[in-house]
């Protein structure tokens, strides 16, 4: 039996993205919600901090020869630059600045390019293409 990759990774993702959903809803909003805005912040961009692992996409033979390299340096420098905004902004909320709020929203702007750089569409034709997903 065989399963389209694109069939596969959309029913990974879907059922990822539904157990994330639970468990925030379950044990993260419950907590947070008790806190201030600033402090409910920094768990929730904590997380991002730790997506400079992204750029080992960039290691040569981390992923298959098929994967277009223009998709590669968009993930890979991508998730190390949001990994780098995410610690700025962790560093505007320890040290209470006025503007910390403002920087974390800097933060969650410039990270929604990231998302956009993983679906096929902006990468050219190169995904419709391939069958390396």
């Amino acid at each position: 039996m065989t399963i389209d990759p694109l069939l596969l990774f959309s029913l990974r993702f879907t059922f990822a993205l539904l157990a994330y959903a639970l468990a925030a809803r379950w044990y993260v909003w419950p907590r947070i919600s008790l806190l201030a805005p600033a402090a409910a912040l920094v768990p929730l961009v904590w997380v991002h901090v730790f997506r400079s692992v992204g750029g080992s996409i960039l290691a040569p033979g981390a992923v298959g020869p098929g994967v277009p390299a223009r998709f590669r340096e968009m993930v890979g420098y991508g998730d190390m630059i949001t990994a780098a905004l995410a610690l700025v902004a962790l560093i505007a909320l320890a040290a209470k600045g006025d503007r910390a709020i403002w920087v974390v929203w800097v933060f969650v702007w410039s990270g929604c390019s990231t998302p956009r750089t993983r679906s096929c569409g902006r990468c050219d034709t190169a995904c419709s293409t391939s069958r390396w997903a």
